[in-house]
């Protein structure tokens, strides 16, 4: 992540358990900060006093830094911390974990608050008053309020598109085309969820085909390159509106 004040990049590296802070102006590393072994660091966050906050997925901790990259604290959260997000309205720091806990620090150690809510939460975005939280499998998007509830439940949305024979097709086609080789695609995985400047929050997940896959080995000749029953894909969700989907990212096909 980049600073508030675009001075520094702090950066963490999960496989060498270690958070580096870089100053972007120099290229010089401000400090390194190595972690116990399996600590895996994930996602970060700056608060407004422009200390960052790092998940660490497999220490169960939140590891805060000051603005020079060097570790001031360690607050333990949950056994499997994942998302992470900062409230500057009531200045809480909210950790949610894929053991389905939703936690909530403010200025000491201990949690001001902790929620059970389900289990294989990963990202945690603030939306006003309200808490976003999503669900990795299931691409579910969660919308939690100022007493804990879960108020809301969308998911994104099942969309057709073209097989063209490889379970790949190029784009969402339009309604009433009368047009063959059209499946189902089923929203799944949401690999990461951030917010936009607008109060949306935009999804980048999987979908997958809701059709029975074909084991036939297909020809050597004019069969389609890059087809496959999974395919990635953007979600955009605005408040008070349905999800909207949005074609898939990259394709062979579209090479």
């Amino acid at each position: 992540m980049i600073s508030a004040d675009g001075a520094r990049a702090v950066v963490a590296d999960p496989d060498r358990d270690r958070i580096v802070t870089m100053d972007l102006a120099s290229g010089v590393a401000l400090q390194e900060i190595t972690l116990d072994p399996g600590d895996e660091p994930g996602r970060l966050v700056e608060d407004a006093l422009g200390f960052v906050h790092v998940a660490l997925r497999r220490g169960g901790a939140v590891v805060t830094l000051d603005a020079t990259g060097k570790q001031v604290n360690k607050r333990f959260a949950c056994t499997e911390p994942r998302g992470i997000a900062f409230d500057s309205t009531q200045n809480l720091l909210h950790v949610a974990c894929a053991g389905g806990e939703l936690v909530s620090f403010g200025e000491g150690n201990a949690p001001v608050r902790s929620l059970r809510l389900e289990r294989d939460l990963r990202d945690v975005i603030v939306q006003g008053a309200n808490l976003v939280v999503t669900k990795f499998r299931t691409a579910e998007i969660l919308t939690i309020d100022a007493g804990g509830n879960i108020v809301n439940r969308a998911f994104p949305p099942s969309v057709r598109r073209f097989d063209n024979g490889a379970f790949g097709g190029t784009d969402l086609p339009p309604d009433g085309t009368g047009q063959t080789g059209i499946i189902n695609a089923a929203a799944s995985t949401a690999w990461r969820t951030i917010a936009l400047k607008d109060g949306s929050v935009v999804m980048t997940h999987q979908r997958k085909t809701k059709d029975t896959l074909d084991t036939e080995q297909t020809g050597g000749y004019g069969g389609q390159c890059g087809g496959g029953p999974v395919e990635d894909a953007l979600t955009i969700v605005t408040p008070g509106e349905q999800p909207c989907g949005i074609t898939r990212l990259v394709g062979l096909n579209n090479a």
